[in-house]
């Protein structure tokens, strides 16, 4: 009898779109379950590293993007898959493709993510894009920061020829567009009233209609700070721990995005 266990890594480094490649090859074996995939920062994940310090909701609440999964049952097929509120576990928003020698030969398995869509390829062809037609917290926990985990799972249908195999990892990459690089500024944002923040408070004005849009704050040099659902006519985000200095706005609502400068005392 033979006894394994699963293993994985987990980045020290979160982010908010862009594009992320990963070069790897594949474990040999019915039984082995390797994948490349991330998680929201903001997950109450006990042990988990983000936990003390940005830990507020459960799975999948966070988010889940399963960039690669590789069943050893069924060798050379690779899947990509998302994870939300609306539809986790058996999730039906999932697609894939073959991929010849997966476990012998190094490929570069890719996820690009944008403010509207997901778009997953395998050396350059694609093979699966979540774009879902309405952008809630419930399809679409992902206009906040993600981590990166690689990871090897071992299922209980293990082989029993099996002895060892290795997930080989070339590089992890992640390329981001700085918030300038493709934003337009407003001076104003219909049905958004902004005050001028003080020292601690960012206020927020919005009619009911407008319930339901996110405020995303980012530092000068385009860093992302924080994701706030608004609920309220008025809405107060705190500040106290930023540095005095410019700031960033976007604000998405049902007729897209729009950003906007605000200037901390």
């Amino acid at each position: 009898t033979k006894e394994y266990t699963s293993a994985r890594l987990n980045s020290k480094f979160a982010f908010t779109y862009g594009k992320v490649e990963v070069r790897a090859k594949l474990p040999f074996g019915v039984g082995t379950w390797p994948a490349i995939w991330t998680l929201g920062q903001n997950i109450t994940e006990p042990g988990g590293y983000w936990e003390s310090t940005h830990g507020s909701v459960s799975w999948p609440a966070c988010g889940e993007i399963d960039i690669m999964e590789h069943w050893g049952s069924n060798q050379n097929y690779i899947q990509s898959a998302m994870h939300t509120p609306s539809s986790h576990g058996n999730t039906v928003n999932k697609g894939g493709q073959v991929v010849s020698n997966v476990s012998d030969e190094f490929h570069v398995y890719t996820l690009e993510w944008t403010e509207e869509k997901m778009v997953f390829t395998v050396d350059g062809i694609e093979h699966y894009t979540y774009e879902p037609s309405v952008q809630d917290a419930a399809t679409w926990p992902f206009d906040a920061n993600q981590y990166i985990l690689l990871n090897v799972a071992i299922l209980p249908e293990i082989a029993t020829t099996f002895t060892e195999s290795a997930m080989e990892i070339d590089y992890v990459r992640v390329y981001q567009e700085t918030l300038l690089s493709n934003a337009s500024i407003e001076d104003s944002i219909p049905n958004f009233e902004f005050a001028s923040p003080s020292a601690d408070i960012l206020e927020i004005k919005i009619p009911e209609e407008e319930f339901g849009s996110t405020i995303t704050l980012f530092t000068s040099d385009g860093k992302f700070i924080s994701t706030h659902t608004i609920s309220e006519t008025v809405n107060q985000i705190n500040l106290s721990g930023q540095a005095s200095g410019l700031y960033f706005i976007k604000v998405r609502n049902k007729k897209g995005s729009f950003y906007r400068q605000a200037i901390k005392e």
